[in-house]
This record gives C-alpha cells, sequence and structure tokens, in this order.
C-alpha cells in the first residue's frame, strides 16, 4: 500500500486531504505539528510527505530541511502545500 505523512496544522484542511488520499488507496499518516510530523516520518518512512510551509512552531521550511539533512529516512517526495484565508 502506498504510504503518506499529511503535517498540517489546520484540522479541516488535514481532515478533508486525509479522507480523499484514503479514498485513492493511500495509507495516510497525520501530523498536526512539525515536529509530530518529523517523529512519524522517521517511525514509517513515507512514499510521500505533504506538509504546510507556514505552520506555528516548526514550520514546513524546517520540516523539509530536516528531511532532506536526514539520510535515515530514505527517499520520500515531498510536496509544500500552503494557504491564506481572504479575510
Amino acid at each position: 500500500m502506498r504510504t503518506v505523512l499529511l503535517i498540517e496544522d489546520d484540522l479541516d484542511v488535514r481532515s478533508v486531504l486525509a479522507t480523499l488520499l484514503r479514498r485513492q488507496g493511500w495509507q495516510v499518516f497525520e501530523a498536526a505539528a512539525g515536529e509530530a510530523g518529523l517523529e512519524l516520518a522517521r517511525k514509517h518512512r513515507p512514499q510521500a510527505i505533504l506538509c504546510d510551509l507556514f505552520m506555528p512552531g516548526t514550520n514546513g521550511f524546517h520540516v523539509f530541511s530536516t528531511l532532506r539533512a536526514d539520510r535515515a529516512l530514505g527517499h520520500s517526495f515531498l510536496l509544500a502545500m500552503s494557504g491564506r484565508r481572504k479575510e
């Protein structure tokens, strides 16, 4: 089964994406913050990682640079996400 790690602090966005990915046959691991996402990446070594760039705390830029530097994680396909709300 294909595996993906979804790192997104917005619960609504994360839930919708996880549901869509599961419907397409992906096993989805979810994290609401960068540090938790890094832990899940190390534990599960997913094939793909979708990460929000602008999160409080450990943001997506730090997550990606850490993943790229950590050769023990293997070769995951990294996808950056970003969204802004118009108020």
